[in-house]
């Protein structure tokens, strides 16, 4: 029986752990109030399951004093901020698991998991499907999307953890490029992310707004920009045609993109609020901004390119995170957010949309 411990028991935590518990794996979660106490009662309800589904549930590490510290899989499902401090407790508690799946939003985690257990363990997930959690321990899984799964070291063999997950109906993408993946992930996260929490906005609301819209585009193209210097190539994720969505991005003509494109980013993105605006009404002081628009403006700046859209989001949101800025800054002023980003070193409008090109004939 494959051996499964979960570190975050958020909701694709839960989620993800439970699916494994529902194929037959030993299923460990490390949790925390209020999640931990609903856990250990009930277990996880996932809907569409036919009942609870009951699971092992530690608050500590400690917990497994005098245990086995070996795993079949060790899944990291915690903030991307939270990362560093997670894999140096799995190191200080003496786990040894045979392979590491990173979950994380953004860029970066990948790197921090093969320095702790090696590349070879290290796998890259992406999770496509939105979760919803209502209540400690209840999942509302969405209709779409599913996993995408890649070796961080090329041929990594991810054993049977795709099958369970398949058995139980969800769909798994295997992919060969780790980094073509994330990226891929990252453009779908980054769509009226950062600005909706800077705004405090709905991603309809936003996304409704042709200047607005026209920041998201600008945020992209740089992005897109940056993977095609480093040549890494855009992937199909589950559920989701994120090539059709680059080549829209890049292609469409501005009378075309906004009604089109744009209907389809709202409709993608749902109702949910999205994950950076959850993060600021939960009063972090970090957020995962820095490892998405934050990283696009970093790797574009070692690249000799040019990210300011994204260098203004992750500056602001981060000021706004850490009490520097007050939220009534910009809160539902679009034309301030606007003036600001206008006046932070913005390249004139044919710079800034030097990566959309006329379709040769």
């Amino acid at each position: 029986m494959a051996r499964v411990l979960v570190l975050g028991a958020g909701a694709i935590g839960q989620w993800l752990g439970g699916l494994l518990a529902w194929s037959g794996a030993e299923v460990t979660v490390l949790a925390r109030p209020p999640h931990l106490e609903a856990l250990r009662a009930k277990g996880i309800r996932i809907e569409g399951a036919p009942e609870d589904i009951p699971l092992r549930v530690l608050s500590s590490l400690e917990e497994l004093s005098g245990e086995t510290r070996d795993f079949d899989w060790l899944i990291l499902a915690v903030k991307t901020f939270a990362v560093e401090a997670a894999l140096a407790q799995a190191r200080e508690s003496g786990l040894e698991p045979t392979r590491v799946l990173t979950l994380q939003n953004g860029l970066g985690s990948e790197d921090l998991v093969a320095q702790a257990f090696g590349p070879e363990r290290t796998f890259v997930g992406s999770v496509t499907r939105a979760v919803a959690c209502p209540a400690p321990g209840v999942l509302r899984p969405g209709p779409r999307g599913g996993l995408a799964l890649a070796p961080l070291v090329p041929r990594g063999q991810s054993g049977d953890l795709s099958e369970r997950l398949e058995a139980l109906g969800l769909p798994v993408t295997l992919l060969a490029d780790s980094a073509s993946m994330k990226w891929s992930k990252l453009l779908l996260n980054m769509v009226a992310n950062a600005s909706c929490a800077i705004l405090d906005l709905t991603c309809r609301q936003l996304l409704a707004d042709r200047a607005l819209f026209g920041v998201e585009i600008r945020a992209l193209l740089e992005a897109l920009r940056v993977m095609e210097q480093s040549r890494i190539a855009v992937v199909d994720l589950p559920g989701y045609p994120v090539r059709a969505l680059a080549r829209a991005v890049r292609w469409l003509p501005e009378a075309l993109a906004f009604p089109l494109l744009g209907r389809k980013m709202a409709s993608g993105r749902g109702d949910k609020p999205p994950s950076l605006l959850l993060d600021l009404r939960a009063g972090r002081a970090r957020t995962e901004v820095d490892w998405m628009n934050g990283a696009i403006a970093r790797e574009a700046s070692r690249l000799g390119l040019e990210a300011p859209v994204n260098r203004f989001l992750a500056h602001t949101l981060s000021a706004l995170a850490r009490r520097e800025l007050s939220q009534e800054t910009f809160r539902h002023r679009p034309e301030v957010f606007l003036e600001r980003l206008a006046a932070s070193a913005l390249p004139a409008k044919g710079d800034a949309e030097g990566g959309r090109r006329s379709p040769e004939p």
